[in-house]
Parts: C-alpha cells; sequence; structure tokens
C-alpha cells in the first residue's frame, strides 16, 4: 500500500508536475551521495592498510612492555627463556621515547629510539632505509643514528640536505 503511495509521486497519470521532478532529484542526489561515500570509504579502507604495512617496518611482531612506568630492567634470563620458546627467533631490546630536536633556529618533535644489534632481526626496517644504509654492526666511537625524512627535511636547511 505504500509503495502506491510513493509511486504516484514519482510517476502521476497526467502530465509532468512539480512534486514528480522535485521527487526524481532527491532520488538522483541520494543515489550520488550514497556512491561518493561508499568510494570515499572504500579508497580509507585502502589507505589503512597501506599505512599499516608503512609502519610494521619498525615494530616487532610482538612487544613486552612495562606494566606500571615506562621502563624494566629485564634479566638475561628472561632473554634466554624468551629465545627457547618456539616459534620466536629473535629477541632485541629497544629504549625509546618523544623528544625535542633543536638546530640552531629550527625544532622538531621526534621520537628517539636506542636499538641493539639484533633489531634488525626483529623488525623489517632495513626495507625502509632510501638513502644511505642501516648498517650497526661496524659501530665506532660515535653511535650511527638514522633519521626519518620527516626530521631530516624539517631539521636541516634546505641548503644543506643531502637528498631531496
Amino acid at each position: 500500500m505504500i509503495v502506491l503511495f510513493a509511486w504516484r509521486y514519482f510517476k502521476g497519470k497526467k502530465s509532468t508536475q512539480a512534486i514528480q521532478i522535485i521527487s526524481w532529484v532527491s532520488v538522483g542526489a541520494m543515489a550520488v551521495g550514497s556512491a561518493a561515500l561508499i568510494i570515499v570509504l572504500s579508497v580509507f579502507n585502502g589507505f589503512e592498510g597501506f599505512i599499516k604495512d608503512l609502519y610494521s617496518d619498525f615494530y616487532p611482531q610482538l612487544k613486552i612492555t612495562p606494566q606500571v612506568g615506562k621502563t624494566f630492567m629485564p634479566t638475561s634470563q628472561l632473554f634466554i627463556d624468551l629465545k627457547g620458546v618456539k616459534g620466536i627467533k629473535a629477541v632485541s631490546r629497544t629504549l625509546e621515547e618523544k623528544v625535542l630536536f633543536s638546530y640552531n633556529e629550527s625544532q622538531v618533535i621526534a621520537t628517539l629510539k636506542g636499538i641493539d644489534d639484533q633489531y634488525e632481526n626483529v623488525t623489517n626496517s632495513k626495507r625502509s632505509v632510501k638513502y644511505g644504509q642501516m648498517n650497526f654492526s661496524k659501530a665506532s666511537e660515535i653511535p650511527p643514528i638514522v633519521l626519518g625524512i620527516g626530521v631530516s627535511t624539517g631539521w636541516v636547511p634546505a641548503k644543506k640536505r643531502i637528498f631531496p
């Protein structure tokens, strides 16, 4: 019964009336709006996977953090026990903190991460290095540093950059 009333506004017996035009325009607008919403949500769904893939290179599959506070002192027995668990290939220690870098009059907030020599075995971070190389096996007196592209372009003046 309701369909009959609705159909009356879409297709009348007589010539085209204003109510029919308004009804068809509103149906078209709803269809275009729904299609645009579906397209936008599909694009964002694709971006979610891209972003997860991008950041997963820097984070291990399993991360142990303290229940209270920022740091804890793991014992060597803990590392031996973790390496003994089936499916765990490598164990690494990291220390991560938000910092403020200051150079002349430029300031950049970034994440500073201290890593050990096993870090490359628990993450896929080498894949994301575009300029230079991530090789800490030959650490000299000066500890090496790897800058992210955001920090390096925001902190180093344009005329002193070694890459675009």
